[in-house]
């Protein structure tokens, strides 16, 4: 179905592009289920990319979420409550009960103590927009 979205909707749209910066996350969960962090970064970070040509830029703290859980499955926890954090700041409120969000919350729970995890968060969390968005590109 991603794969779909993304041949479908290949205009430069800005609707189109939500819905190709969708999936594009949405292909990233799925290589990182699968084991290809590198796939899954080369997706998230296209996403990211695309998403400063486009007024339609909701997926960038989806794509920040996926990150957060590609950092978690590698075992690095501060990094994984860092782009948490930043998904926050560029969602603009915290997601409760999304189960993406939830299961990546629940890693990073296991890898980072709670002060040393909220501190991390919170810190990301208060970034402006573009600090956050510095998180996500590396910049």
């Amino acid at each position: 179905m991603y794969e779909a979205a993304l041949t479908g909707y290949g205009s430069e749209r800005f609707i189109a592009a939500a819905v190709r910066g969708g999936a594009l996350v949405g292909l990233g969960w799925l290589a990182a289920d699968e084991g290809d962090a590198g796939r899954a970064r080369g997706l998230l970070s296209e996403a990211v990319d695309m998403s400063f040509d486009h007024p339609i830029f909701g997926y960038q703290a989806d794509a920040a979420t996926a990150m957060a859980g590609l950092a978690a499955r590698e075992g690095d926890g501060e990094r994984a409550a860092l782009l948490l954090g930043a998904s926050r700041a560029l969602r603009g409120v915290t997601v409760s009960g999304d189960p993406d969000t939830e299961r990546v919350l629940a890693q990073v729970r296991a890898l980072l103590d709670e002060d040393a995890r909220e501190a991390v968060f919170a810190r990301a969390a208060a970034l402006p927009r573009d600090r956050a968005l510095a998180l996500l590109t590396g910049a």
